[in-house]
């Protein structure tokens, strides 16, 4: 590895460092803007344009609320102003997850650090930012994975058994009563036996999509494993609740599955 030493003069290093710090932050991959303590945009690198689609000429001389989602850009200028006052430094050289919004105006999760620096009379603040959306997506991806039933997308016994709990709670001392219905479908195995894996795979699909749209979007359907389901539901303190519940369940079954040109019938 070839090291280049800086020598010379006090004004020939400090150009060249100028020079550097130039290059590094045109190249760097990261988005880097520069503010000064009004929150106006002094300076943008070309990963910033990228980020945030807005060109150099449409950024500079504009406050970088611009960049921001409500409430934080109403907020941001405040905040500018009690770092002045206070010299509190509760975000400086911290790193923290926050939102931008494009130039479109879509919103996206990213990661800010920031940092700040005097020169001359003037201080200015340096944010570096990191679009985090395909991060954020795995990490979704990979939780969704680990939380459901890839078949039917049903919530699996994990996640069903860590918000039992939470649904009790819930219902305790209010005006919900918790109700719990285990479903075993009927006549499945045979379908399931008679055609190939492809028409029971896609007959269970169909069964978690119907029973879902009977049951309240906070409500949780749960398989249990092959044609068992188990449906948690928070429900008025009737004593008839739990049973139009589970009446209408079986209503939602009783309209034939059509799946490849094969009408099917089942029964829970």
């Amino acid at each position: 590895m070839k090291v280049t030493t800086i020598t010379g003069d006090a004004s020939g290093q400090a150009l060249a460092l100028g020079e550097l710090s130039s290059a590094i932050f045109e190249a760097a991959v990261d988005a880097m803007i520069v503010i000064d303590q009004f929150g106006i945009i002094n300076a943008l690198n070309p990963a910033a344009e990228n980020t945030f689609g807005f060109s150099r000429a449409e950024l500079i001389g504009c406050n970088v609320s611009v960049l921001m989602p409500e409430p934080d850009a109403s907020k941001h200028d405040n905040y500018l102003l009690a770092h002045t006052k206070t010299g509190e430094r509760k975000i400086i050289g911290k790193g923290r997850e926050v939102v931008g919004k494009r130039k479109d105006g879509s919103l996206f999760p990213m990661h800010l650090s920031i940092g700040e620096l005097d020169i001359g009379e003037q201080r200015l603040y340096v944010g570096i930012c990191h679009d985090i959306s395909i991060r954020r997506q795995m990490l979704e991806q990979i939780t969704y994975m680990a939380t459901h039933d890839s078949l039917t997308g049903c919530v699996n016994r994990n996640y069903l058994h860590d918000n039992l709990q939470r649904l009790m709670l819930e219902c305790e001392n209010s005006n919900w009563q918790l109700v719990v219905l285990f479903i075993d479908v009927d006549g499945f195995k045979q379908i399931n036996d008679h055609y190939d894996h492809d028409v029971g795979d896609r007959l269970l699909s169909g069964l978690a999509e119907r029973l879902q749209g009977s049951v309240g979007k906070n409500d949780l359907l749960a398989r249990m494993g092959g044609d068992e389901f188990l449906i948690a539901s928070k429900q008025p303190r009737e004593r008839n609740a739990p049973r139009r519940l589970a009446q209408r369940l079986l209503d939602c079954l009783a309209t034939p599955f059509e799946i490849n040109g094969i009408e099917l019938r089942v029964r829970a």
